[in-house]
Parts: structure tokens; C-alpha cells; sequence
């Protein structure tokens, strides 16, 4: 029976997973670096150690694959990363040929679409075939499942945080909102908010309407553009989701002219959904 290992490259944490039949057995997490120096030191070693544990505790098993569930856009037929906006130091890197040094095949997908895919295989659903996965995390992905196969178009497909929001895009203007935030409650993080609005601050509370409105905008157009059966949220920020679905939904109906069969709105049920996709990506 196959194993692999999935490596999750998120914006705040490098997340590491030794997988077995949609099960994470073994995890490791590591904050993500500031270095291209630092991140090839915690790729290979965790990579390497993970190895090392399969090996010696898993010996009957094969090892099946590296799956790596990174930012966009990037060339992940190459294992290229291009320009993730959000780890500028990984601009152009070549993720695939560092890995190679470990002799397994190594596969690179969008995190977006490891996420929609783990959500597809795993919450199986007859009457809902067309999933499309937003995550909320540093920025804005998006992934979209068919009969549980990815639909990538020319390789980039699904990249909404990307898409126009007056003049400048919904991932910037998301970004934008958080900072405000932060800078008017003077926390570090952006989960601070979602703590101060859970009790109660004003101040709080209005971020998340604000976010969620927009957040509801990008899913109304995402709805136009592929008219999904669900729409399943996941990333940092879905911890606040009873904070942010009423003003998602309140959006969503707001602008609702043309749409006649609204999807299912909810939230990611798979803990480490990543990982798992990643894992499965020989199979989809």
C-alpha cells in the first residue's frame, strides 16, 4: 500500500505530512522563511527526515510520490513557482529540481486546487459535482473540481484573487482590509480581530462585514463564471467564518439578478485538506 509525503508552502507556515490513504500518519510544521537560503534548509530537511520515518516505520509500504501544494501562479508542469506575491523571494524558483535530489517523483500543484480536490474525493456527494475552492489565508486562491478531476485550463485557471476590483484586484484590496484592521485595533495579526469581534468590539465586527461583503462580491462573480454546485471555503481566516458567511451570503443574494440555482456556501471539514490533495495527485 502507497504512501506519500505532501508538503504544504503557505504564506505564515510550511506545513510537512506523511499520507496514507487520505490519512495525515506523521505531521511537522515550520514557519515559512524569509530566505531563499532558509527555505531550501527546511525543505530538504524535512523533506529528508519524513523520508527517514517512512523508511524505517512504513518498510512494506512504497513511496509513492512528493506532492507540493504551493502559491500561483507557476509553471507546475515544470515545478516552477513564477511569482507568488506573497513569498517574492521564491520569484522564478524551481521548486521540482530541489526536490529531485530525493529520487521519488515529485508533482507541484496550485494549494487552491490541493484543497478543492482533497474536499471533492473526500466529501463525495452525487448531486454535487461541480466544487469550486476559495481559500482565504495571506491572499486569495481558488481551485475548481469537476467529477473530481481539476479543471486548470491552460495550467493557471481559477486564479480569482487575481481578478479586477475596481482599480486594483480583489487580493489587494482583501490585503488592504486586513492592514486597516490590524492598524486600527494595533495588533500583529489579523486573527486578533477575528478574537475582538467574537467578543463583541464594533471595530472588529465591521472588518469582517467589510471582508465578507467582498468576499461575497469575488463569490457572485465566481458563481457567474462557473455556476459550481458548492463553493467551500478554507484557509487561516475560515477559523472566523460565523463571522464572515451571513455577510458572504448577504452579498451574494444582494447581487443576485440572473442567477437561478445557487450553490451550497460552507465551510472546509477536512483538517489539513492540502496535504491530503497533495497526496492524491497521481490518482486525479
Amino acid at each position: 500500500m502507497a504512501i506519500s509525503i505532501s508538503i504544504d508552502i503557505g504564506g505564515s507556515e510550511i506545513r510537512f505530512g506523511l499520507v496514507q490513504d487520505c490519512k495525515v500518519i506523521k505531521f511537522s510544521v515550520k514557519p515559512t522563511p524569509k530566505t531563499r537560503e532558509e527555505f531550501e534548509e527546511i525543505m530538504l530537511s524535512k523533506t529528508k527526515e519524513m523520508i527517514l520515518y517512512a523508511n524505517e516505520n512504513f518498510k512494506r509500504h512504497k513511496l509513492s510520490h512528493i506532492g507540493v501544494s504551493c502559491p500561483g501562479p507557476a509553471d507546475y508542469k515544470k515545478g516552477i513557482i513564477v511569482n507568488p506575491i506573497n513569498l517574492p523571494f521564491l520569484k522564478e524558483y524551481k521548486l521540482k529540481e530541489l526536490l529531485k535530489v530525493f529520487k521519488y517523483s515529485v508533482i507541484v500543484e496550485n494549494d487552491a486546487n490541493c484543497f478543492v480536490l482533497a474536499q471533492a474525493i473526500l466529501d463525495k456527494n452525487p448531486s454535487k459535482r461541480i466544487l469550486f475552492g476559495i481559500t482565504l489565508g495571506t491572499g486569495i486562491g481558488g481551485g475548481l473540481s469537476i467529477d473530481e478531476h481539476l479543471y486548470k485550463g491552460n495550467e493557471n485557471a481559477c486564479e480569482i484573487g487575481h481578478w479586477l476590483y475596481g482599480n486594483s484586484s480583489f487580493e489587494e484590496e482583501y490585503k488592504r482590509l486586513k492592514d486597516e484592521y490590524k492598524s486600527k485595533l494595533g495588533v500583529e495579526e489579523f486573527q486578533e480581530v477575528g478574537k475582538a469581534a467574537l467578543k463583541g468590539n464594533d471595530i472588529a465586527k465591521e472588518a469582517f462585514e467589510k471582508i465578507g461583503r467582498l468576499i461575497g462580491d469575488l463569490s457572485y462573480n465566481v458563481i457567474l463564471a462557473y455556476a459550481p454546485d458548492v463553493i467551500i471555503f478554507g484557509g487561516g481566516l475560515s477559523y472566523s467564518w460565523s463571522l464572515l458567511k451571513k455577510h458572504i451570503v448577504k452579498a451574494i443574494n444582494r447581487k443576485n439578478k440572473i442567477i437561478i440555482n445557487k450553490p451550497t456556501i460552507k465551510r472546509n471539514s477536512i483538517p489539513k485538506a492540502n496535504l491530503i490533495g497533495a497526496s492524491l495527485l497521481t490518482k486525479y
